[in-house]
């Protein structure tokens, strides 16, 4: 998983729906992370840094 290491540093947050995802949505799940951003569909999200 290219993404894990940095998974629990950032969340993604949706800004354009897409799937099941709605505006402003965050994913914070590690897997579903890596599968947007390895996917069509990373430029409809934000990487936000996650709250501590």
């Amino acid at each position: 998983m290219p993404y894990e290491q940095d998974a629990t540093a950032f969340v993604l947050v949706v800004i354009h729906p897409f799937a099941d995802y709605q505006k402003g949505q965050r994913i914070t799940d590690p897997n579903e992370i890596d599968k947007v951003l390895s996917g069509e569909c990373a430029s409809y999200v934000n990487k936000t840094p996650a709250a501590e």
